[in-house]
């Protein structure tokens, strides 16, 4: 690609499948955006045009890559500016040489809801995602559920990576089953990585059940949880 983006969604009811058989589950699609002349490399964005979302949005069976030396770069990204991208699925699809896998989020107005991350490998020995595999934000009833999840074995020095990270407004989110691995801080600034990390609400329930999380790493710094390692790191909210 030569633009910030690969494919832009704005319409409702668009399924991406990359496999050749129907109903199949090889990857035979790949998508990659090697496009470095800004500040932005995404190849999969769903958009809000005019108050309206996205919606009803599956990408499946795909190779998704990016390039990961971009400042921004991810994945699969839901623009936080707009919202509103109810029922989107992002099944059995490999994600790889970005610095953030899957940005999936809304904004307070305008939430996004019913979405499913399932059955992904988010993360590549030689191509790896360099901070985060999943940001979620301002979502209901979000569900990541199978998924590997794992950086860049060797390390890096990018500050507080994760597998998995939720943060304001994200309620009745489901996060089950997930194998989350090798996120590793090698600077000396007392940082630490997460495997889970929860920042949200205590007013609904959210179920963090049967992760398989390790090789989580970083120098850390005693004086704060925020800069500590942790398998699973609850900031605040409640009802886990």
């Amino acid at each position: 690609a030569t633009a910030q983006n690969v494919f832009g969604i704005y319409d409702d009811y668009i399924i991406f499948d990359g496999s050749n058989t129907i109903g199949g589950t090889t990857r035979d699609l790949t998508i990659v955006n090697t496009y470095t002349g800004g500040t932005f490399n995404l190849v999969i964005v769903l958009w809000n045009a005019g108050g309206k979302g996205a919606s009803n949005i599956t990408v499946k069976n795909c190779i998704i890559e990016g390039t990961s030396t971009v400042t921004n770069s991810y994945g699969l990204f839901l623009n936080a500016a707009g919202g509103d991208f109810d029922n989107t699925f992002f099944i059995n699809n490999v994600i790889q040489n970005v610095k953030i896998g899957i940005q999936f989020a809304g904004v307070v107005g305008s939430i996004t809801n019913d979405g499913v991350i399932s059955g992904n490998r988010i993360g590549d020995a030689a191509k790896p995602v360099k901070v985060g595999g999943i940001l979620g934000s301002l979502v209901d009833n979000l569900t990541i559920e199978g998924n590997e999840i794992f950086g860049e074995a060797a390390g890096n020095t990018n500050t507080s990576q994760y597998g998995i990270s939720l943060i304001a407004g994200s309620t009745n989110s489901k996060v089950r089953k997930n194998n989350i691995h090798d996120f590793y801080y090698t600077g000396t600034s007392g940082y630490g990585c997460f495997g889970i990390r929860y920042n949200s609400d205590a007013t609904t329930f959210t179920e963090i059940s049967n992760n398989l999380i390790y090789d989580i790493k970083g120098d850390g710094d005693a004086s704060s949880l925020t800069y500590t390692p942790a398998g699973i790191y609850i900031i605040t909210g409640g009802n886990v």
